[in-house]
């Protein structure tokens, strides 16, 4: 699920960027560091990670302070060592995990200091003994006269521990090789775009280029970007048809049907899919190109970004509307003509176009080229309401205009 994002809350955020919809918080931490190079491979991840265990109390005061302003401080400090972690490269997860759980490390003040900011928190006590630092246990287990019974337990008490430390640690979603692309195309767009303010090429600089860019860019960037975008729309546009579907039937009293939920699904399966994939292909092609043009011939960056986005909902809209109404009549059981499929498919084109270009066009002018989780919801509504609109003042006349000129057509032709 999307994350809030701490630095649109507070700008700069100390030490977390995220908060998850658990309440977890996420410091995002990214290395391109090489695991030949010399000194600990995971020095950033551990700088990181050293932050969320509150190493710098300066810097973790005042996280708390953002965060919990309404608790006492000791209340919020024992959120946060309890609900901060640290986010990384995804293939370096593991090995970093493995890292940490690893005792031969804590052989370095950098891993015994985090060990040491866990126990400050939370001391173990073992035999009547309370132990608030990683070496102190070090030393009892390895002490010649120390019990079996109490070597054992702190034993356990070390592997808990380390093990702890090591389940803080989750993926950023992201990997190197993204990330190296990433910065490619950032020092790429800045380089050939001296002219433009960090505002100006944040505006059309679209997530969908984004994602084309993380995957290397070009024919393959694009095709793999819009495939992801694809697979997304399929899974979102079958889940909705069938709900829809659903609280239909319950409205009209009739009981829920599987063969009738089943083909809703692979209408909004189909349409989803050819949303999505011409939606990314437009945005980060055509859309984002619009977008940058306007702003060079002085537009204001918001106007130009809603033009650009709806420039990839009309597309999107008119492509996967038409998609599912056909699918919708080719699997309602009953005999359709090709008048049927091609009025009712051009009737979806215009309603989809518009009111996709419409919801597109007033988020990304609103929320600019971003499009948060609630600019999505909004876009959501304002395009499932503006379908309806746009199809109740043009639907009718449309359908009737075409099936007037095809009949007509084939009239004229006998």
């Amino acid at each position: 699920m999307p994350q809030q994002d701490l630095n649109a809350l507070h700008h700069n955020h100390p030490i977390f960027d995220l908060r998850d919809h658990r309440g977890g918080l996420n410091s995002v931490k990214t290395s391109v560091r090489a695991a030949n190079t010399r000194g600990d491979p995971f020095e950033t991840y551990l700088r990181g990670l050293r932050d969320v265990m509150g190493a710098r109390p300066g810097t973790w005061a005042a996280a708390r302070t953002a965060l919990y302003p309404q608790l006492p401080p000791a209340t919020g400090e024992a959120l946060m060592l309890r609900q901060g972690y640290v986010s990384v490269n995804e293939e370096h997860v593991e090995p970093f995990r493995e890292s940490l759980r690893n005792p031969e490390n804590y052989r370095k003040a950098s891993y015994r200091e985090l060990a040491d900011r866990v126990l400050k928190h939370e001391p173990v006590r073992i035999a009547g003994t309370v132990y608030r630092r990683y070496q102190a246990l070090e030393d009892t287990r390895r002490g010649s006269s120390t019990p079996v019974a109490v070597r054992q337990q702190v034993e356990a008490a070390l592997r808990a521990l380390r093990e702890g430390l090591a389940c803080r640690v989750r993926s950023n979603g992201i990997t190197t090789r993204h990330l190296v692309n990433l910065e490619s195309f950032r020092n790429h767009v800045s380089s050939m775009n001296p002219h433009m303010t960090p505002a100006e090429i944040k505006s059309w600089v679209f997530p969908e280029l984004l994602m084309v860019a993380r995957h290397g860019g070009g024919v393959r960037g694009n095709a793999i970007a819009s495939g992801l975008a694809g697979g997304r729309g399929a899974a979102g546009g079958a889940v909705v048809s069938v709900l829809f579907e659903a609280g239909h039937l319950k409205y009209e009293g009739e009981t829920l049907q599987l063969p009738l939920l089943g083909k809703a699904a692979v209408a909004g399966g189909t349409s989803g899919i050819v949303g999505g994939v011409a939606q990314n292909l437009v945005m980060a092609n055509a859309g984002q190109s619009a977008s940058k043009n306007l702003i060079g011939h002085g537009l204001n960056s918001r106007l130009a970004t809603g033009a650009g986005r709806g420039l990839g909902g009309v597309v999107a809209g008119g492509l996967a509307a038409p998609v599912f109404t056909t699918t919708a009549l080719a699997l309602d059981d009953e005999e359709h003509s090709r008048v049927d499929y091609l009025a009712t498919g051009t009737r979806a084109f215009v309603s989809g176009g518009l009111s996709s270009a419409l919801a597109a066009g007033v988020v990304g002018a609103i929320w600019g080229s971003e499009v948060p989780l609630l600019g999505n919801a909004v876009g959501f509504i304002i395009g499932f309401a503006g379908y309806y609109v746009v199809d109740a003042l043009t639907g009718e006349i449309v359908e009737d205009h075409v099936r007037r000129g095809v009949e007509g057509s084939t009239d004229g032709g006998r």
